[in-house]
């Protein structure tokens, strides 16, 4: 039995509003944590985990939200979701997975060494100069993008060759991903699938009269049914990376289906608006189930 749980979050939000609800409408007592509040103490060979004063005793954890910020703060973070699965508690989705998305660099990685398709992408640590490094660039409409961005903050766009000695780039990483299309086009479309436990959940299309979609950038959505073929290219995406639930952005592009980012911690807001389903009640029914499973496979192991 699953009796109680907490969400964990820089900070909470509505969407750790809408996870209570539905954890409370199944009789589960939830808990809405932050990580500042968490400590530690490593004493006579055991680690013990509190919350503020308390033993941290959960059955699950969901991890909602990571602000960003210095290395040793976000590593601090992810080696707290490490521990807390050593522990034997289920975390949704853990460091591993967090790990694996939240760096769009191993994400393209991945994906390209599964041969899924994702646009080109050039990553180098920057150079003075960067001369030859452009001429790799023989295509235009590129963007570059932040390793460790999110919500579209921080991507430039670069329309030509000539734009990059104009448009400065501030990170001492560059990653350069082709845009699927025309920067100079009137509208901009694509694609986020919502999947929990392997499963699609629910598919929108974004628009926008600007090339960043996102819902927090300006982006509207409406709900689609996708077809069979990115049903099943979803489903292989999230078993690939083990994704608890996630958040996929895909776009159609010479009639191919590409990936452009995997998202573990993804907001639903935005599509909640648009469809009559519970978001929250169906992901956390997937939760439980998938919280069931680890505890009895890590008692079974104890």
């Amino acid at each position: 039995m699953i009796n109680k749980v907490c969400i964990l979050a820089d900070k909470h939000d509505w969407h750790s509003s809408e996870l209570s609800s539905s954890f409370k409408k199944k009789c589960i007592d939830v808990n809405k944590i932050k990580f500042e509040d968490l400590n530690f103490k490593v004493s006579d060979s055991k680690l013990l985990i509190f919350h503020k004063n308390s033993i941290f005793d959960y059955d699950g954890v969901w991890v909602r939200y990571i602000n960003g910020g210095t290395i040793e703060e976000i590593t601090f973070k992810l080696s707290i979701l490490h521990l807390i699965k050593l522990s034997g508690i289920y975390v949704h989705n853990s460091a591993d997975i967090i790990e694996k998305t939240i760096d769009k660099f191993r994400t393209s990685s991945i994906l390209a060494l599964n041969k899924i398709l994702t646009p080109k992408t050039i990553i180098k640590q920057k150079i003075g100069g960067g001369k030859n490094f452009y001429k790799l660039l023989k295509e235009s409409n590129y963007l570059h993008k932040p390793i460790l961005g999110s919500q579209g903050k921080g991507i430039i766009s670069f329309k030509n060759i000539f734009e990059f000695r104009t448009k400065p780039i501030p990170n001492s990483i560059v990653y350069f991903q082709q845009f699927l299309g025309d920067l100079d086009d009137r509208d901009f479309r694509d694609i986020r699938i919502l999947v929990s436990n392997h499963k699609l959940i629910v598919g929108v299309e974004r628009k926008s009269k600007q090339f960043l979609t996102n819902v927090s950038m300006g982006g509207k959505v409406k709900q689609i049914k996708p077809d069979t073929k990115m049903n099943k290219l979803s489903k292989e995406i999230s078993k690939l990376f083990e994704l608890g639930y996630g958040g996929l952005d895909l776009k159609y592009f010479e009639n191919k289906v590409y990936v452009l980012e995997v998202n573990s911690i993804p907001s639903w807001k935005a599509t909640q608006k648009v469809t009559k389903q519970n978001i929250a009640d169906l992901l956390v029914k997937d939760f439980v189930h998938l919280c069931q499973y680890e505890k009895k496979k890590f008692l079974s192991l104890s």
